[in-house]
């Protein structure tokens, strides 16, 4: 539907990766809602970043993306490319940090968004469980979902304290996660505790 503004998260995988990969997730937030469109990753020749970087303004204009919510991670080079392409600022930029306090933070010097790993995934979570993130029909949906189940809860008795660890690949929770990040700042409802 084209009255929501898209967004587009990218979770950068390595190249020559056997496991990880690439993966484009775009969103659009209706209501309380948020609305998963289209899901892509990129394998064998496709996982080359100058095809990634070729296709991804193709498809910004396609689902009419108005931000690519990128890791900084492993991104931060490719984010300067793709940056060159779309314009500085339509590129928002998000890092996990395990120990911050704060949910999300700006650090201008990055620049990025930093977040609290364990409290954005727990509310990811909680929005899946809670029927608020919408998912494309289990045939497209079904090539990502092992990077869904990848992703586990552990809990350390000693410390009374939990984290989530990935068991295997989970891009796609990622590119899924910078959507709704990016979504929530764009429409004020991102809690900067």
């Amino acid at each position: 539907d084209s009255s929501y503004k898209s967004v587009m998260g990218i979770d950068y995988g390595p190249i020559n990766s056997e496991n990880s990969h690439t993966v484009i997730t775009i969103m659009q937030k209706r209501g309380d809602r948020y609305h998963v469109l289209y899901m892509k990753k990129f394998i064998g020749k496709e996982a080359d970043y100058a095809y990634i970087h070729k296709i991804v303004p193709e498809l910004m204009e396609k689902w009419k993306v108005v931000h690519l919510a990128a890791d900084y991670g492993m991104g931060e080079a490719p984010n300067s490319e793709i940056r060159s392409k779309l314009g500085y600022n339509r590129v928002i930029a998000f890092q996990h940090l395990p120990t911050q306090k704060e949910k999300i933070r700006w650090n201008p010097k990055m620049p990025a968004y930093t977040l609290s790993r364990n409290q954005v995934l727990n509310e990811f979570f909680q929005d899946i469980r809670n029927g608020n993130i919408v998912f494309p029909k289990w045939a497209d949906f079904e090539p990502f979902k092992d990077d869904f189940l990848n992703v586990q809860m552990e809990f350390d008795e000693e410390k009374n304290s939990m984290k989530y660890t990935s068991i295997g690949p989970d891009d796609a929770v990622h590119s899924s996660l910078y959507c709704k990040v990016a979504l929530d700042l764009m429409h004020g409802i991102a809690n900067f505790s």
